[in-house]
């Protein structure tokens, strides 16, 4: 949970020292996002960004337009997966939503649980694709619900942190348009570090590489 916060407070560091790109990038970002299935890539242009803000020395608005370019198709995929679940989970919980009993209860947590482990993975694939030289599909899923698996109190934790900012990000409206998606993909990156220097300890950037290109055993 310490390195969870401390993943935030790095995310926040970071995004504080390039705040003007930040900025841009997040209006390009939640504009779109607006048809929902290329919210992925936006998000992917996001962690492009912070990826480069966090290794420095410069970061340019070109760096999530890169981003979003390269993570449009395996986007769009997440994309489809995420509506297509989501929508299931919710008719499961709107069909059941007057039935009583254990039973019932046990489902509400399990769909709760569900849909929390794929925001996770969602969170965590897009900082681990920046880490590895031939980006895959199916190893970075299974990397990022494995390492939302290995670390479900830095998960949680985690999610509370950026729970407590989209909280106060819907209070205030405008943030949403200007700081929050940046602020999350910056802190997003750091956790990606942060888990993979806790596996696989690195002598070097190469080794964190590596850790990122292969299955994890967090």
């Amino acid at each position: 949970m310490i390195g969870a916060g401390k993943s935030l407070w790095r995310g926040l560091q970071i995004f504080e020292r390039y705040g003007h790109v930040f900025v841009m990038a997040n209006l390009f970002a939640a504009l779109l996002s607006l048809p929902i299935v290329t919210a992925p890539a936006a998000w992917g242009g996001l962690c492009r960004l912070a990826r480069m803000a966090h290794d420095g020395p410069a970061a340019h608005i070109n760096d999530f337009w890169g981003g979003f370019r390269e993570s449009f198709w395996r986007g769009l995929i997440i994309g489809l997966i995420g509506v297509g679940l989501g929508f299931v989970l919710l008719m499961n919980y709107t069909t059941y939503v007057l039935q009583s009993g254990l039973l019932f209860m046990v489902l509400r947590v399990v769909w709760l649980t569900t849909w929390v482990m794929w925001m996770c993975t969602v969170l965590y694939l897009f900082p681990l694709w920046e880490r590895m030289e031939r980006p895959s599909l199916r190893l970075g899923l299974q990397n990022a619900f494995t390492m939302t698996l290995k670390n479900p109190f830095f998960s949680l934790t985690l999610v509370g942190g950026l729970g407590l900012i989209a909280a106060m990000s819907t209070l205030l409206i405008v943030p949403w348009a200007l700081i929050t998606l940046s602020l999350f993909a910056s802190s997003a990156t750091a956790a990606v570090d942060d888990r993979l220097r806790a596996a696989h300890p690195p002598k070097s950037i190469e080794r964190e590489s590596n850790a990122a290109n292969s299955s994890l055993h967090l």
